[in-house]
């Protein structure tokens, strides 16, 4: 998955579905950046849905469905 299949450009912020005060910004094609640190979009949701939904830490997430751009959830954007 890159960020330009879903139409989103580097730079752009990216909302947590369960906080929209979680924000991450894009900074690859391939990665975001949250709390200084960088992650690909599958692994930082894995990360937060351990804090906000217990899921087990090894759970793996398709990223594109915990996030929104501009309102609505990534997965919903891509560009076939």
């Amino acid at each position: 998955m890159t960020f330009k299949e879903y139409g989103i450009e580097i730079g752009s912020e990216l909302v947590f579905v369960d906080d929209p005060l979680v924000r991450a910004t894009v900074v690859s094609q391939k990665q975001v950046e949250y709390e200084g640190k960088r992650y690909s979009l599958s692994a930082l949701a894995a990360k937060l849905l351990v804090k906000y939904r217990g899921r087990k830490e090894s759970t793996p997430a398709q990223g594109p469905l915990y996030f929104k751009y501009q309102g609505t959830i990534v997965a919903d954007l891509r560009k076939d």
